[in-house]
C-alpha cells in the first residue's frame, strides 16, 4: 500500500475528490493503452519492465542496458548515455528509504543529470518501474491536462507545472522551470491520495492476473503507478477527443 499523502491544501484535496466523484478511474485504468500494453493482454511490457527494473534497483545492479529498455518502451530514440552503473538508493537494506516517503522527488534531478537525454518524463518512468507502489510517471499528456501550457487540453488544474512545445509541435517538460521538481513531489502525493480514496471506497483495481500471480500487486489494491496509468488514459482521452 502506498505511503500516506502529505497534501495539506484543502482546496486541492477538494478538487481531487470532486474529480474522482465524476470520473470512472477503474474504467480508465482498463482503457490504458501504450503500444503492446493493453489491459486485455496483461500489460506485457510494463510487467516485464517492473520485474527487471525492480530487481536491478533492489540489488543495486542498474546499468545502461536497463535505461535503454525504458527509453525504447517510451519511444525515446535519442542517443542515451550514462555511467556503467547507476545508483538510485530507494532501499535501505530491505526497507524503502525514508526519503521516498518524506520527499519523493529528492533524487529525480540526480537521475536526469546522470543520464543523457533522460529528462523529467523519463526520470519519472525509471522511478515508476523501480517502485510502482510509490511512484507514477509524469509526462506531457499528464501536464497538458492537469497542469499548464496547453489551454486547449487543460481539464483539471492540479499542478503548477508547465509544458512547452517545439516548433515541430513536440511537447516537453522543462526541468529548469521554478516549480520542478517540487511539483513532481506533489504529483506523487496526489497519486497517493487517490490510491487511498480508491482503496477506502471499495473500488478495487482490476489488475491483470499476471501481476497478482507474480506478486507485483496486492489483489485489488491501488498502487501509485496504477492510478497514474488511469490518469494517463484520462489525459489521452481529453487530448485526442478535442483534435
Amino acid at each position: 500500500m502506498p505511503f500516506e499523502s502529505n497534501l495539506s491544501n484543502p482546496s486541492l484535496i477538494a478538487k481531487i475528490d470532486n474529480f474522482l466523484e465524476s470520473t470512472d478511474i477503474v474504467d480508465y485504468y482498463k482503457k490504458y493503452g501504450w503500444k503492446k500494453d493493453l489491459w486485455t493482454k496483461g500489460f506485457p511490457d510494463i510487467f516485464r519492465l517492473e520485474i527487471m527494473i525492480g530487481e536491478a534497483i533492489r540489488t543495486n545492479t542498474l546499468e545502461q542496458n536497463h535505461i535503454l529498455k525504458i527509453a525504447k518502451w517510451g519511444g525515446n530514440n535519442n542517443p542515451i548515455k550514462c555511467n556503467d552503473s547507476i545508483n538510485v538508493p530507494i532501499y535501505n537494506g530491505d526497507d524503502i528509504a525514508k526519503w521516498v516517503e518524506l520527499k519523493p522527488e529528492a533524487y529525480i534531478d540526480d537521475i536526469c543529470d546522470s543520464i543523457r537525454y533522460f529528462g523529467p518524463t523519463y526520470g519519472s518512468k525509471l522511478l515508476r518501474f523501480a517502485l510502482p507502489s510509490e511512484y507514477g510517471a509524469i509526462d506531457t499528456r499528464i501536464v497538458r491536462v492537469f497542469g499548464k501550457g496547453d489551454e486547449k487540453s487543460s481539464q483539471v488544474d492540479l499542478l503548477n507545472l508547465k509544458v512547452n512545445s517545439t516548433p515541430e509541435k513536440r511537447w516537453y517538460i522543462n526541468k529548469y522551470q521554478p516549480n520542478w521538481p517540487a511539483e513532481y513531489g506533489k504529483w506523487i502525493n496526489i497519486l497517493r491520495h487517490i490510491s487511498k480514496q480508491m482503496n477506502k471506497n471499495d473500488l478495487p483495481c482490476p489488475h491483470p492476473h499476471n501481476f497478482i500471480d507474480a506478486e507485483l500487486r496486492e489483489s485489488g489494491n491501488w498502487f501509485c503507478a496504477d492510478v497514474e496509468m488511469a490518469l494517463f488514459s484520462y489525459a489521452t482521452h481529453c487530448i485526442y477527443s478535442k483534435e
